[in-house]
């Protein structure tokens, strides 16, 4: 969000993509309006860092996780025949 309000910050954004740019003038133009989203809000954290266990447990019905008390390791495997 401070990349695209701030232009002046060309040091450290000079690696982007073409992406950033384009967001950046339409915040310009007012077009896009950028809002601060919390942190218990943001349901791809699990998935991009490590987060507290309540946290997880927040979001993951949101990401379809649930558990599989069935699923095992061993699943589909036939045992040996001697």
């Amino acid at each position: 969000m401070l990349l695209s309000a701030n232009p002046v910050m060309h040091s450290k954004s000079k690696h982007f993509e073409l992406d950033l740019h384009f967001v950046r003038d339409n915040v310009q133009n007012r077009m896009v309006k950028l809002i601060h989203i919390p942190g218990h809000f943001q349901v791809a954290d699990p998935l991009t860092k490590p987060v507290s266990g309540s946290t997880f447990l927040h979001v993951r019905h949101k990401l379809k996780v649930v558990p599989n008390p069935t699923m095992s390791l061993r699943e589909g495997v036939r045992p040996a025949v001697t």
